[in-house]
């Protein structure tokens, strides 16, 4: 893996599952979801091939397993449980640290960090919250907004039948009017004032 000249690996053949790998040092981090649906965290000794791979993260029968970052000495993973975007902080050796406190239920995205500095960054969204990338630091689990981009964003409560959209793509809701002045109805089609 030094060595700018050595000879290229295959590391997995005909395995019918899905594998990510990661240079750590004189390792690979994989993430894979052989027989692990969920998905599963090896270590891999890419030196002896065909031997063991070890398992550093067991699948979490709650959750599923979206991606592992190598940040600040530490595995970042983001997982999907009960429908909302997680991250966790482990040692390399899988062993829980912190879990990242997230502004609401949303989706978590775009981990990225270097393997030896403790600042990473990822992108945080859901349906009130316009992307935002936040700042958070590996050995603290401290994360805050790094960047937001400004939109003319004013969170509206939906509520199933609350409006429509009209054919043509427009947004459309009961408090929007239209470009023809009307307001939306929930034919699609705009009302006179």
């Amino acid at each position: 893996m030094r060595s700018g000249d050595s000879p290229w690996m295959t590391l997995v053949e005909g395995v019918e599952a899905n594998f990510s790998v990661q240079a750590w040092e004189d390792r690979f981090i994989v993430v894979t979801d052989q027989d692990a649906p969920r998905g599963r965290v090896l270590r891999v000794d890419p030196t002896r091939r065909g031997s063991d791979w070890e398992e550093v993260v067991a699948e979490d029968p709650e959750a599923v397993l979206r991606g592992a970052t190598l940040a600040g000495g530490h595995l970042i993973l983001t997982y999907v449980r009960d429908a909302a975007g997680t991250i966790e902080i482990r040692t390399l050796d899988g062993v829980a640290v912190h879990r990242i406190a997230l502004p609401s239920i949303g989706r978590v995205s775009a981990v990225v960090g270097t393997p030896d500095h403790d600042e990473a960054y990822f992108e945080f969204s859901s349906f009130l919250h316009p992307p935002d990338v936040y700042r958070f630091s590996v050995k603290t689990g401290e994360a805050s907004v790094w960047s937001r981009v400004q939109q003319p964003v004013r969170p509206v409560p939906v509520h199933p039948g609350a409006g429509a959209v009209p054919v043509d793509g427009r947004h459309a809701h009961p408090d929007v009017p239209s470009s023809t002045g009307g307001a939306w109805h929930g034919t699609g089609q705009p009302r006179s004032s």
